[in-house]
């Protein structure tokens, strides 16, 4: 997994937020595999599609639902979730002053 860090957080903060995501929230020792199976794609409008499926996230599958668009020659798209659906407790910092979202929104393209 890739994830691209805010340009306003300097390099040692990324590779701390990185280590704790992995370790902490992920546990991806325990579960190092992040799989989607698509079931079903449906035409929306605007040329976008909605691309029904299961997402395998922290050895838990659950239904998700992403928005697809065509965008050159590559696919673009987004979805989201709750990270406690899939069992994963959002990471906090500062002895919970800091705390993120549970809600996540993924973006991604396909080439």
């Amino acid at each position: 997994m890739e994830v691209k860090p805010d340009p306003k957080i300097d390099a040692k903060t990324q590779a701390e937020i990185q280590k704790d995501m992995q370790e902490m929230a992920i546990e991806s020792g325990k579960y190092p595999e992040i799989a989607f199976r698509s079931l079903r794609v449906m035409k929306a409008a605007g040329g976008e599609w909605n691309v029904e499926g299961e997402l395998t996230l922290h050895g838990v599958t659950k239904p998700i639902r992403a928005n697809v668009k065509r965008q050159g020659e590559a696919y673009a798209g987004h979805a989201s979730f709750k990270q406690t659906e899939f069992g994963i407790k959002p990471v906090t910092a500062g002895g919970g002053l800091v705390k993120v979202k549970d809600e996540l929104e993924i973006a991604f393209e396909i080439r």
